[in-house]
């Protein structure tokens, strides 16, 4: 089973000039295919958050409905003519609603699906697409430039079709997909190296260790407080993880496992492991650090390091209540 996660933020000039976020995101599921899809909506367009809207809901519509017609034809320009045809139709249809041009709702698109062992990549324009190959965070898609420099293309453009990428190819190691656009990209991807940043590699981690909606909450924390800090621009980023390599909790996994989780090395690895289970579990409920210090019959500045460490691995979390987990325990 896989799962999508995206968030967006508006960028400072747009918090500024209250103008609404361009980036947008989409993701649905049908018939055992899961797709996730974003789009930058032109700066330049009068009403690009509507047209990227309507092209992310779109693009999941058409690839949830017919993922095994893209996967099986051979064709590549005729793939492409479907989409960009599928995309345009909704937004002529949306531009005779609001009474602009279809220019007006020009946007840039990115998508990943998945289902069974096959996936497919869609991409035109500038943002960056990216994935898991067992612990190893590649590039599936750079971004691309339009004819002039600091220039994109976008599904309105006349050459969307020729410009557009379809890629295709099998699951095997693959874990999760990251989709961002060109504000995150700034931060989170090297455009002299080519590579993402490893802070992506630690959210597909969390995503398999902690609850899906405090990682949502994580990410547009980070969004707000740190991307949308390196530029003007509006920044949005979506993963589609398999949860299908199942993670039971931390209780269920083996001392060494456990350790490998919590960066535990050296001597008295299993004495170490075992005060973090009871460190944990006792906080499974909100507790003070006067409360964990007692239960611990520990000083209360030992306690602080145990604290300190776990907060800044994302495993617990400050509550009004006080201390508490945010690993998962376990499914059951």
């Amino acid at each position: 089973m896989w799962q999508y996660i995206g968030n967006t933020v508006s960028g400072r000039l747009h918090d500024r000039d209250r103008i609404p976020c361009q980036d947008k995101v989409c993701g649905k599921s049908l018939n055992h295919t899961h797709v996730m899809a974003m789009a930058d909506g032109a700066g330049s367009a009068l009403y690009s958050q509507i047209g990227a809207e309507v092209v992310v809901e779109s693009v999941c519509d058409e690839i949830a409905s017919h993922f095994e017609y893209y996967i099986l034809e051979k064709d590549a320009t005729v793939a492409k003519e479907r989409i960009v045809s599928k995309i345009l139709r909704n937004l002529h249809e949306t531009s005779k609603k609001i009474g602009c041009s279809i220019k007006d709702l020009a946007s840039t698109l990115m998508v990943v699906a998945v289902n069974g062992s096959d996936y497919l990549i869609i991409h035109l324009g500038d943002g960056v697409i990216g994935y898991m190959d067992g612990s190893e965070l590649k590039v599936a898609s750079n971004p691309s430039n339009g004819e002039f420099v600091n220039t994109t293309t976008f599904i309105t453009s006349s050459d969307a079709i020729k410009c557009m990428k379809v890629m295709k190819g099998s699951i095997r190691n693959i874990n999760g997909f990251v989709l961002m656009t060109d504000g995150t990209s700034a931060s989170l991807y090297q455009k002299r190296s080519g590579t993402l940043s490893a802070v992506i590699s630690e959210i597909f981690r969390y995503m398999k260790y902690l609850p899906i909606k405090v990682v949502e909450q994580q990410i547009q924390a980070s969004l707000e407080l740190v991307v949308k800090r390196a530029t003007q621009d509006d920044c949005g980023i979506a993963f589609l993880t398999n949860a299908a390599k199942s993670f039971d909790g931390y209780l269920f996994l083996t001392v060494n496992e456990k350790a490998d989780l919590l960066g535990i090395k050296g001597r008295g690895l299993k004495k170490r492991v075992k005060r973090y289970d009871k460190i944990l579990t006792y906080l499974s409920s909100a507790k003070s650090q006067i409360q964990l210090s007692k239960y611990l019959k520990l000083k209360n500045k030992y306690v602080r390091r145990y604290l300190d460490r776990l907060l800044n691995m994302n495993f617990i979390e400050v509550t009004k209540e006080g201390y508490r987990t945010i690993l998962i325990l376990s499914r059951e």
